[in-house]
């Protein structure tokens, strides 16, 4: 048997008992909306990763953010290419990125990361923030020449398109 903490556990079987019990289902705009005696659940609306955006372009890394904090960039170039066939290349600014990537919903999973080389002790916090995010499942929103990946744990990086 597998557990968690007891207010999840608690969330989870409130969720689960309106799910199971309900009556009707209408699209609003807040999103799905199921009703049940025991209560409502709304669903957001997910928006889908604007893909044709991100692919095919060469990005360059501008600002590392980590919790409410922004960072420059140490080294450069810290690089990101989606490729349309589901090929991902890249660098830290001190170690080369390959891997591969998908679209699930409104989430890019990447399920093959490697990172080949050393980093300076001096890029180590740049370098662990890179994989993490893109190594994570995370958001994309692109706008104009900006790109921020947003990961699940909510640490990101901007990126705007090399010139």
């Amino acid at each position: 048997a597998m557990g968690c903490e007891a207010a999840v556990m608690a969330a989870e079987k409130a969720f689960l008992a309106v799910l199971g019990l309900a009556t009707s289902f209408e699209y609003a705009e807040v999103g799905l909306v199921l009703s049940s005696p025991e209560g409502d659940l709304v669903f957001d609306v997910v928006v889908p990763v604007p893909t044709a955006e991100l692919v095919g372009t060469t990005w360059l890394l501008e600002t590392l953010i980590e919790g409410e904090a922004a960072f420059s960039v140490a080294a450069e170039p810290a690089t990101l290419l989606l490729d349309a066939d589901g090929t991902l290349t890249g660098s830290t600014g001190c170690r080369t990125l390959t891997g591969r990537w998908l679209q699930n919903g409104g989430v890019i999973i990447v399920p093959e990361l490697s990172a080949d080389g050393e980093c300076p002790e001096e890029l180590w916090k740049q370098d662990s923030l890179v994989v993490t995010v893109v190594g994570d499942e995370f958001r994309a929103e692109v706008d104009g020449d900006k790109l921020t990946l947003t990961s699940m744990g909510g640490d990101g990086l901007v990126y705007r398109a090399q010139r």
